[in-house]
């Protein structure tokens, strides 16, 4: 059962779009064994949920009044870590640093 996106932020809340067919009366979507929010029934084939928190690689399962599909892989993914120099950068300013305190930015590297 297609799942997209595969992939979502650690802190949840990503938007999922989960395909498939005998989606009507969807009673439940658990992302490993977390269960999902905001679940809409789009239509017979299609539902949408948000997700919870969480870790690494979890699987995704649908259940319905005819039973519980099989897992699909749904990735958790940490936010990606700014260097102190990208941390301090002026977007208005094509890539120039902003000027900064001393003391909440260390100097550029030599």
């Amino acid at each position: 059962m297609p799942i997209s996106p595969n992939q979502g932020s650690i802190a949840g809340s990503t938007v999922v779009t989960i395909t498939g067919t005998n989606l009507a009366g969807t009673t439940a979507v658990r992302f490993g064994t977390r269960p999902a929010t905001a679940v809409t029934n789009v239509s017979p084939t299609q539902i949408t949920a948000l997700s919870p928190s969480g870790t690494g690689e979890v699987a995704v399962a649908v259940t319905t009044p005819g039973g519980t599909s099989n897992p699909t892989p749904y990735f958790y993914i940490a936010p990606a870590l700014l260097t102190p120099s990208a941390r301090h950068r002026d977007s208005s300013s094509a890539g120039t640093p902003s000027p900064s305190p001393a003391s909440t930015c260390p100097p550029p590297p030599r």
